[in-house]
């Protein structure tokens, strides 16, 4: 089963997402509302897909990806906008 790690600075957004990925029979195996929880996330579970909202505080997406490559090189990540 794909393991998927969801990030969204949104809790409503994050929760539905989450929702409606369960629902369809994937495994969330973690979340995030920042770029610097993400890439500790990342680092941490080794999901094997990150989708990552590009516009949050602090970090820009693309910085993220960056440091999620650095620390889960196996991980693939999908950018949200």
């Amino acid at each position: 089963m794909t393991k998927l790690l969801v990030v969204d600075d949104v809790p409503l957004f994050r929760a539905g997402l989450k929702a409606a990925l369960r629902d369809a029979g994937f495994d969330v195996v973690g979340e995030a509302d920042t770029g610097e929880s993400a890439v500790a996330a990342a680092e941490t579970l080794q999901p094997d897909l990150v989708l990552l909202d590009v516009l949050m505080p602090g970090l820009s997406g693309l910085e993220v990806v960056e440091k999620i490559q650095a620390v889960a090189p196996n991980s693939t990540t999908v950018l949200l906008t």
